[in-house]
Order: structure tokens, then sequence, then C-alpha cells
């Protein structure tokens, strides 16, 4: 699989000559193709992609893959154009049209293992960075009932930026399993953590991975995961807290309360 391109990239393609160093995933990358709808017609990197139809939404469409790199919620602007390569001189690319401002969700890999039968491991990692500064003397509003210290409380500097973290965003790992006879609305909570800091980097957005372990009461037998029919699952959930007006008393006092958006969410059968 080719490496894909992130926004530096894009940019840097369009106003240097010199050649991208990762490729994008286009059927074709063509340099040099002229704005012919644009004054003095500046040359232009074409990213070709085959477009696919879809019969049931009635209309074109193409999977444009993109590597968010370092940063998060990056804003991205696509500049679109038909191109032919067998037209006549000068008439190759079509007036080009802009899209929206989009903002690509963040990032995640999620690994989940069997230490044994009594434990399954979830690791989640990506591109984090905070919301806002830190409260000083203040709770820890990010807290949740059940995270105990155990083996995989973060120590040192990874405490410290778990704990600066815990005010802004949190990711929640449960076990769910669906009784005999239970339909798919029927999924009962088994246990949950908190996933902890256990890496991060030192920038003000970086990459963190969050690791911990949950326990089960009862053995459950090792398997290869992934099973669509498995009666076992992990959750995993991402939050952002935000700030907010309580929509419920007007705000007169200045006073926030905290909303949490979901930013990721992720299930894997076990």
């Amino acid at each position: 699989m080719p490496p894909l391109v992130d926004p530096t990239q894009l940019l840097l393609g369009t106003v240097s000559d010199q050649p991208v160093e990762r490729a994008a995933r286009p059927v074709t990358t063509v340099r040099g193709v002229a704005l012919a709808d644009v004054p003095e017609t500046p040359p232009a990197l074409v990213l070709g992609y085959q477009p696919e139809f879809h019969p049931a939404r009635d209309h074109w469409f193409a999977d444009i893959a993109m590597d968010d790199g370092p940063d998060l919620w990056p804003f991205v602007r696509l500049a679109l154009g038909r191109y032919e390569p067998r037209s006549i001189d000068g008439c190759s690319l079509s007036p080009i049209g802009l899209t929206s401002w989009v903002q690509p969700l963040p990032t995640r890999t999620t690994t989940v293992n069997r230490p044994d039968e009594n434990r399954v491991r979830v690791t989640v990692s990506g591109v984090i960075a905070l919301l806002r500064a830190p409260r000083l003397g203040g709770g820890d509003v990010g807290g949740v009932a059940g995270d105990d210290l155990d083996g995989d409380t973060p120590m040192g500097q990874a405490a410290r930026i778990d704990a600066l973290l815990a005010g802004t965003r949190i990711v929640m790992a449960r076990l769910y399993h669906l009784p005999d006879g239970a339909s798919d609305l029927q999924w009962e909570t088994v246990t949950y953590r908190r996933l902890p800091v256990v890496g991060a980097g030192t920038e003000l957005t970086m990459r963190v991975t969050r690791s911990g372990e949950l326990r089960l009461a009862e053995p459950l037998g090792l398997r290869t995961p992934g099973s669509p029919t498995s009666a076992w699952r992990d959750v995993v959930e991402e939050q952002e807290l935000l700030l907010a007006d309580d929509p419920d008393q007007p705000n007169s006092a200045d006073h926030a309360v905290i909303v949490r958006r979901t930013v990721f969410a992720d299930t894997i059968p076990l």
C-alpha cells in the first residue's frame, strides 16, 4: 500500500517544483498541468482518482486517502476538477471548483490482546492536543468512578501528562457480553475502565498512547479475536470535554458546564 499524503505535502506540491516524496493513492499523478481558467494559466499538480458510481445515491464519488500527520482536526479544502489526458492541448483539466472546509476526524489506532483467560488489554494511540489550559487547584472533571490504582497507573512524566489531559479528554474501554437468546440491543456491561496515558511526546500537539487491562470475574477462553458472531466485545470511546453554557439556565454568572463530544468510537469482537 503506498504511503498517504498529508496536508503539508499537499501545500508544498502546489508551490514547489520539487516532487512530493510521499505520493497519495491516486490512479495517476501529473505535474505542470495548466489551469486554463486562471489568468496566466499557472501549472498545477494533478492527483487523478478514478470515480465510482453509487446507484442508491445516484451520484459519482471518490475516496481520497489522507494522512493527518501531527495535526489534530486539520482544516482541509479540496480543489476539484475533471482531468482528461486525451484532450486537445490546454483542455485536459476542467475549471476548478472548491469544496467547503472540512475537519477530518482524528486518526486512532486500537489494538486488543489477551494476556490470559482473565484479562483483556486495550491500547489506543493517536495525535491529541490540549483544548484549554488546566485549572490550578481545581478538581478533575474527567475523573470516572471505578478508575482504581493498578499496574497500569502511569508514573513520572506519563502521570503528569495523564493528569493534564484528564480535564479535556477521556478514553474509556468497556467490555460487553451478549446473553444467550438476547437481541443486539441487550448487550450487558461486564466491566469498564479509563485508559491512562502510558507514553507521549513533548509538544502541545503530540502523539499519545493509552493502555489498560480489563479484568474478568470468570475466565474467558482464548481464541482469535474478531469473530462477528462473538458474544463478547470491547467498545472504545474517546470524548472531548468541552466548556459550554448550561442549556437550561441563562449564563449571567459566566458559569460553564462540561459537555462531552465523542470524537472516536470502535467495537472489537473478542
